[in-house]
C-alpha cells in the first residue's frame, strides 16, 4: 500500500508528455539535455519525473 502511495509522486515520460501537452521525444529531449530531471525507481529502465520536477519546469517555461 505504502508504494503504491509513493508512486503516486511520479509520472513516465508518456504521462509527462501529455500534462505538458508536447511530444513525448520532447519530453526524451529534455531529460537527455538534463532541462528535466528524472530517475530510475528500482530496477525499472524508465525514466520517472517528479510532480514537483515537472510543476517547477513548466513555472520556468511561463517566465
Amino acid at each position: 500500500m505504502m508504494k503504491s502511495m509513493q508512486m503516486d509522486h511520479w509520472v513516465t515520460p508518456h504521462q509527462a508528455a501529455e500534462i505538458m501537452k508536447v511530444s513525448l521525444n520532447e519530453v526524451l529531449q529534455l531529460i537527455a539535455n538534463r532541462d528535466l530531471k528524472a530517475t530510475h525507481l528500482g530496477s525499472s529502465t524508465i525514466p520517472y519525473i517528479h510532480k514537483d520536477e515537472l510543476a517547477r519546469y513548466q513555472a520556468s517555461k511561463k517566465e
